[in-house]
């Protein structure tokens, strides 16, 4: 059964209903998780994330939209939080020139 059928009704939350409908969500979102990988956050963490994410977006949901849409636009506003996050604390990290990288790796320079 996909995702649209399991959802069409609304159901309430469940544990089981909300691992199958992440599951879904991690595969439709992969690039994006590995773009968070590559910017050196874990798989596991980013699950984890959307995890809770999908359980706060899901007891907090009112019924005003379908609520398919409602927890995709939940999730998809918080691995972009994660993007973003990643993104600030790559652009903090110091910029080391390959010329210092390589007078380190001969000792030049040191004391």
């Amino acid at each position: 059964m996909n995702i649209d059928a399991l959802l069409q009704h609304n159901p309430q939350y469940d544990d089981a209903l909300a691992e199958r409908v992440l599951n879904h969500y991690l595969r439709f979102k992969h690039a994006n998780i590995m773009r968070l990988q590559s910017m050196g956050m874990d798989s596991e963490d980013v699950e984890q994330e959307l995890r809770i994410a999908l359980w706060k977006a899901w007891t907090s949901w009112n019924g005003q939209i379908a609520l398919r849409r409602w927890l995709s636009w939940k999730l998809d506003y918080r691995l972009r939080d994660l993007e973003r996050t990643c993104a600030k604390q790559l652009a903090r990290l110091p910029v080391i020139s390959l010329e210092d990288l390589l007078h380190e790796g001969t000792g030049a320079g040191s004391d």
